[in-house]
């Protein structure tokens, strides 16, 4: 055993050292002199990290003094990793440096000579409290010598739920449990629950032989309570009330669930298989699209960036969309024996990062639509820090990601074990360089949410030209119904009205009509209606309405009205458009306001006219424009 420790057949558990602040600050020594050796760490690096720290305790440690407990404390809680096949060199781990993010060292002077170490946290107090208990429930005594591999925490705070313990445990039962040479697997729970039950039950004694060091150092962590037991005359401790929030909302997540089932022993990361990351596609990107509706954002997306082969997650904000739909939440799940549990169900953005992450030589895209249409921020949460992507690669301090991975990495748990897997869980998220994020944005769009510019400065930004160079001739010179007037050219006028009228109207330039605001099925006529204004369709509906229309009659009419359907697209889609909206403050503008005073008006104009009467309620001038644009 490392640091030549006797190794007794019994759980033995580091107690060396009960304050965080010093486990933190010798954490912070290996990081300063890393990568280290064992031996170097024995005889001069940790000694000089514990006379600084006897120092603050009054107390003295000489510089000569050889430390055999400092780095056997910082394996224990996986704060550090060999890089060596022998064992003898190493340097901070993932979840040591997300214990070195999660707090501040500060040096206070006090009294003489005396400096006082304290952590502030960097982290709420339900953060804090899941980090402590992932580190907790992580450590392991192994001793191969007696086949000991066993998880001491985890078992603690499982115990500390059963009813017949009545949430508390005493000096007498903890020794009992990890003094003894019996135990030496998860699996094993029962049994020890049993006997410590048994321990209560008939008031046995057991001495603690330091182990109720490990108890006390859980109270100045606030893991732990020292409580008074009426019936006990030694120390009883319970889980704190802040921390108990946390080992619940884990324990119902199946955390426990390998104490009765088969054994499991912890996984190192490196025995993790990883992606080839020499492999992985770069230069991922965030690009946020903006225009007039219709200017053709999606058919940008699809033609311009959705190459063959790359995988797709398309999705839409919306006033109701939230962080949990889109990266993820607790939700309870049943199994076939009727158990309920609670388990993080991952949102597309989790999905996709997952996918991009383990599939490094493929390209993804996460395409939202509307994404000012929610509450973009909001939705973000945290993870909208991710959205800072590397640009490129420093002969200083490089941190080894790939451009176009996320230039910052952010602690979430739920997302990292999605991504990286259970042994991995506290490696910081960022976007892998091979998954890009392409949102979609209408500059007319009312009553929605604004992005902010420290949002919108994460985005590469592209307008999309509203013209018609690049749409679909088969579109562009499209006959309106009957009309004789192409889309181009009534999409280009109306434009050009609008922009003439820019000191009348406010935001006039995201008024315009998009060049794929309609679709070619929206302009097409069916003949089938015939000439409203004749007479015949008022006349079949009133015959239907009285009861004395002849089949003949009603499948006429059927007819007619499948075919009104049909030529009632346009005028719904943009004529109601340019009333309601582009024109709404200004319609006397392009609209004969003296004649038609209502939405209903103008369309039953544009139904019962035929040709270029349909558009009689627009001005003269306008009618005008369009007629002349097509000659």
């Amino acid at each position: 055993m490392a640091g030549g420790t006797k190794e007794y057949n019994k759980t033995i558990l580091q107690t060396s050292f009960t304050s965080l602040e010093y486990i933190y600050y010798l954490l912070e020594v290996v990081r300063k002199n890393q990568p280290m050796t064992s031996a170097d760490g024995k005889d001069t690096i940790f000694p000089a990290a514990r006379a600084r720290i006897a120092q603050e305790r009054g107390g003295e440690w000489s510089e000569d003094k050889r430390d055999t407990h400092a780095e056997l404390t910082l394996r224990e809680m996986k704060f550090i990793r060999y890089i060596d096949s022998e064992c003898t060199t190493f340097e901070v781990s993932d979840i040591g440096y997300t214990f070195l993010d999660a707090f501040t060292l500060v040096e206070e002077p006090t009294d003489g000579e005396k400096v006082k170490l304290s952590l502030h946290d960097n982290l709420s107090l339900d953060e804090k409290n899941q980090l402590l208990f992932d580190i907790l429930v992580h450590i392991n005594v192994k001793q191969e010598r007696f086949g000991r591999n066993l998880r001491p925490y985890l078992i603690l705070f499982k115990l500390l739920s059963e009813p017949k313990l009545e949430g508390y445990i005493t000096k007498a039962e903890w020794a009992c449990f990890i003094n003894s040479s019996e135990y030496l697997y998860d699996t094993q729970y029962l049994q020890i629950r049993d006997r410590l039950i048994a321990v209560r039950e008939n008031e046995e004694t057991h001495a603690p032989k330091k182990s109720d060091r490990i108890l006390t150092r859980l109270v100045l962590w606030k893991v732990l309570d020292k409580v008074d037991v009426p019936y006990e005359n030694e120390g009883c401790f319970a889980i704190n009330d802040d921390f108990a929030k946390v080992v619940e909302i884990n324990m119902l997540q199946g955390q426990a669930s390998s104490l009765v089932g088969d054994n499991q022993s912890d996984t190192d990361e490196a025995e993790i298989e990883l992606p080839n990351e020499a492999e992985r596609e770069t230069n991922g990107e965030n690009i946020l699209l903006y225009g007039v509706p219709g200017s053709g954002k999606s058919w940008t997306i699809e033609h311009e960036y959705c190459k063959p082969g790359t995988k797709v997650e398309r999705l839409v904000f919306h006033p109701d969309y939230t962080y949990a739909d889109f990266v993820g939440q607790i939700l309870p799940a049943v199994d076939e024996g009727g158990q309920v549990s609670y388990r993080f169900t991952p949102g597309p953005f989790t999905n996709i990062l997952r996918e991009a992450y383990n599939h490094p030589t493929e390209k993804y895209i996460l395409i939202i639509e509307e994404i000012n249409r929610g509450n973009a921020p909001a939705i973000f949460g945290e993870v909208f820090q991710l959205l800072d992507r590397k640009g490129d690669i420093h002969d200083i301090d490089n941190d080894g990601f790939p451009i176009g991975s996320s230039e910052y990495g952010i602690t979430n748990m739920n997302i990292a074990r999605e991504m990286y897997g259970e042994g991995r869980k506290t490696t910081k998220v960022r976007i892998p360089s091979n998954l890009s994020i392409i949102g979609t944005m209408n500059t007319s769009d009312q009553n929605v949410f604004t992005l902010d510019t420290a949002f919108q400065r994460r985005w590469d930004m592209r307008l999309i030209e509203n013209n018609f160079d690049n749409v679909d001739p088969k579109l562009a010179d499209a006959v309106i119904l009957d009309t004789t007037i192409t889309w181009r050219n009534f999409c280009t006028e109306i434009n050009r009205i609008v922009i003439g009228n820019s000191a009348r109207m406010s935001s006039a330039e995201d008024k315009r009509l998009g060049a794929y605001f309609v679709h070619l099925k929206d302009l097409q006529f069916n003949d089938e209606m015939g000439d409203l204004s004749d007479g015949e369709y008022d006349t079949l509906r009133k015959k239907e309405m009285v009861g004395n229309i002849s089949k003949d009659e009603k499948v006429h009419l059927d007819r007619i009205r499948d075919a009104m359907k049909q030529n009632r697209r346009f005028p719904e889609k943009v004529i109601k458009y340019l009333w309601d909206d582009a024109f709404k403050f200004n319609r006397e503008i392009v609209f004969e306001t003296t004649n038609y005073q209502s939405l209903e008006q103008v369309i039953r104009a544009f139904m019962y006219a035929t040709k270029l009467d349909r558009f009689k309620m627009f001005k003269e001038n306008v009618r005008s424009a369009f007629v002349n644009s097509e000659r």
